[in-house]
């Protein structure tokens, strides 16, 4: 066994093996010719998006809480502002959503693979789509600021939370991957510092915590997919990694 492979938890991969010739293991070969989904649960999922889908638009139709309209169409159609209000920001909110789509697929490739589900990755999929809310949603710049008074208790359970997946993560990282996440942990840190201490709404000020910050999240996606993709290798040729 390679030293990627003693580093990968049998909770995580069940990796196949790979025959002494170089040929793959008859677990591999059964992976591989998986059918793919079945119509049935591709029906099923395809009627539970479209009811869901129904019922959200319903809810809209029937509040009086705000104009449909406001509720339906683009921020910067609504309120009369050029397209690229906001860009930075809407920019960002994509690279959230690459990176929770990164991990996902991956937890879901894995998963067909080896017959066992990644939870590593399926959570770091749910922690870029909490990540994606926050930003979408300015929670805590809004919403939880409101309720909790301050932006730094918010702050301190997403580092929690980060913490912890890393703990539970970090006998899948390689070094590649590694830097990848220092560099973007470093930036979204820095973007945070800066948020904090620096007092000003002076243009450089939002240069350097709005830029970190989109940098970050990039790199973030970035060690998404080559996480990602890392783990859907091990699980589909194992030592040949």
């Amino acid at each position: 066994m390679s030293p990627t492979m003693d580093r990968a938890t049998e909770a995580d991969i069940d990796s196949p093996a790979v025959g002494h010739d170089g040929s793959m293991s008859s677990s591999v070969t059964e992976a591989a010719s998986k059918p793919g989904f079945s119509l049935p649960v591709v029906a099923w999922a395809a009627l539970a998006v479209s009811l869901a889908g129904m019922a959200f638009f319903a809810a809209i139709f029937v509040q009086d809480v705000a104009p449909v309209g406001s509720l339906t169409r683009d921020p910067t159609v609504t309120a009369e502002e050029p397209w690229y209000l906001g860009i930075a920001s809407s920019l960002g909110a994509v690279g959230w959503a690459a990176a929770a789509a990164f991990f996902g697929f991956g937890a879901l490739l894995v998963w067909r693979a080896a017959g066992v589900g990644s939870r590593v990755l399926g959570l770091a999929a749910l922690y870029s789509l909490l990540l994606l809310v926050d930003d979408v949603f300015l929670l805590h710049d809004d919403i939880l600021l409101r309720a909790v008074g301050s932006e730094r208790p918010i702050y301190a359970v997403y580092l929690v939370l980060g913490a912890a997946w890393l703990l539970s993560s970090f006998r899948m990282l390689e070094p590649p991957t590694m830097v990848l996440l220092l560099a973007s942990t470093t930036l979204l840190g820095l973007s945070i510092v800066v948020d904090q201490i620096w007092q000003s709404d002076s243009d450089l000020r939002l240069v350097v915590e709005d830029g970190a910050k989109f940098i970050g999240i990039w790199l973030w996606a970035l060690f998404a997919m080559a996480m990602g993709t890392s783990a859907v290798e091990r699980a589909m040729v194992g030592d040949r990694v």
